[in-house]
């Protein structure tokens, strides 16, 4: 059995994570390395909200910090340009909070599973809404983008260098795409947010993304990595940037590509981050992935029996014939069971001969365990717990075996409460637990929006390794 140990850490940019340390009770065991897991969560932190009242709003920003066994919030109203922030206690009253506001006594309820307050001032007539949710402002930094190109096996990628105006060297990071051939407009947004952050990040067309190119079908794991050698090649090469600090950011298969194309570099990444990449082998995240995203939509036990069964063909490609025949047989019952959904259409051979096209193959099942391991540079994975896609519970003790066999300390996982693959919580209404001091079950709805903590986990791990200056 083990022991786990929780801390609060403080942070900066309001973050707040959970520090979870596993150690084994036998004493070989408690000496063995194991990685650094942090969650975020807890009620401190920065929040922007709005008070609604008869069709119209007015918006509050705040700040929450605890002191001695209390919460104080401190908060703001931008509307009330001349006026100082006000404070108050939130007084704890059984299952909800009270806070006395410039408009009133405030009732409130927190939401811990998105990090999201709701509430009335009762008083009011008609009666004042309140809501505020955690957030989280980027620094303000003036950017350059700069178009490149990348010439690999003849053929060219274009892509963008977004970086800041600083004066001084930067640390930088070439953003690694998932599954798929797709050009970089996607990830755009998620490169200026790393370069307001003080990086140079260079995004470039996927290999099978452009026109010119071959056929995304085509292409392997191997010809992946060789662009993305050039892309950090390139970077490094940069007078503005300080090639020691120059790293990978991937994103869901990407964590694969990333370790692979490290471990074939003569120059390693200073750095890999894997935001919601698997730990596994592509076999047991493709079958891990299939059985939960299968019980998450209510699939039969049949269904996914037979699901898992069609994983497990997808990969014999010593069999193909007979692979191919299991496979066909059991994709007549896909769509009636409601399992063919999980499926891509990377995922379906059109003959037996193509069953080693199939994405899973051309990516050679590779499993990253040794290339994780041997890596020297700092590696964080990033997780959503509500994940159906790369099952955090499955990466996480894939991260454990890592870390023990290798004896790596410098593994940190970040895991992102009810985030999905997309590190996204969708939009839903919520209904709370019942409430006395609410006279009920509190409810709102919450809007789609990109999980709390997404976007500072990466600078963050970055500053701790001392990669990023503070």
């Amino acid at each position: 059995m083990s022991a786990r140990l929780s801390a609060i850490l403080p942070l900066s940019l309001s973050i707040v994570f959970t520090l979870l340390l596993w150690m084994g009770s036998c004493p070989l065991l408690a000496q063995s390395a194991t990685p650094n897991v942090y969650r975020v969560t807890g009620i401190p932190g920065t929040y922007t909200g709005t008070l609604i009242r008869g069709n119209s709003a007015q918006v509050l920003e705040a700040t929450i910090r605890p002191r001695g066994d209390s919460l104080y919030m401190a908060f703001y109203i931008p509307d009330w340009a001349w006026y100082d922030s006000s404070r108050g206690m939130l007084e704890p009253d059984g299952d909800a909070y009270r806070l006395t506001t410039p408009y009133g006594r405030a009732l409130l309820s927190y939401d811990s599973a998105f990090g999201e307050w709701s509430g009335v001032i009762p008083d009011h007539t008609p009666v004042t809404h309140v809501h505020f949710k955690k957030r989280y402002r980027l620094p303000e930094r003036k950017l350059t983008e700069s178009p490149f190109q990348l010439t690999v096996d003849g053929q060219v990628r274009q892509g963008v260098i977004v970086q800041p105006h600083d004066g001084r060297k930067l640390p930088g990071a070439v953003l690694v795409h998932g599954r798929g051939c797709s050009p970089y407009g996607w990830q755009l947004a998620q490169a200026r947010a790393y370069a307001r952050h003080g990086l140079a990040v260079a995004v470039y067309n996927k290999r099978g993304s452009q026109e010119a190119d071959p056929p995304c079908g085509e292409t392997r794991i191997e010809d992946h990595a060789r662009d993305l050698e050039a892309a950090l090649k390139m970077l490094r090469g940069l007078a503005s940037v300080d090639a020691s600090r120059v790293g990978l950011i991937s994103t869901s298969a990407g964590g694969w590509l990333s370790p692979f194309a490290a471990a074939r570099m003569e120059t390693p990444p200073a750095f890999l981050v894997a935001i919601v990449g698997p730990a596994t082998d592509i076999r047991q995240q493709q079958i891990d992935g299939g059985v939960v995203w299968a019980t998450q939509s209510g699939l039969s036990d049949t269904a996914i029996a037979r699901l898992t069964r069609y994983t497990e063909w997808m990969f014999r490609t010593d069999r193909s014939k007979q692979a191919f025949r299991a496979m066909r047989a059991l994709l007549e019952n896909a769509e009636s069971e409601g399992w063919d959904q999980w499926l891509e259409a990377s995922d379906i051979p059109a003959s037996a001969e193509a069953l080693d096209q199939l994405w899973v193959n051309r990516w050679n099942n590779y499993d990253p365990a040794q290339a994780i391991g041997a890596f020297e540079g700092p590696w964080l994975g990033m997780l959503g717990q509500a994940d159906p896609v790369v099952p955090w519970q499955a990466q996480l003790e894939a991260y454990r075996r890592i870390a023990a066999q290798s004896g790596k300390t410098n593994i940190d996982v970040v895991l992102i409460p009810s985030a999905g693959h997309g590190l996204e919580h969708g939009s839903q209404q919520r209904k709370l637990p019942y409430s006395q001091a609410r006279g009920g079950r509190p409810a709102y709805y919450k809007f789609d929006r990109v999980a709390f903590g997404a976007v500072s986990a990466v600078p963050e791990f970055l500053r701790r390794w001392g990669i990023l200056e503070p």
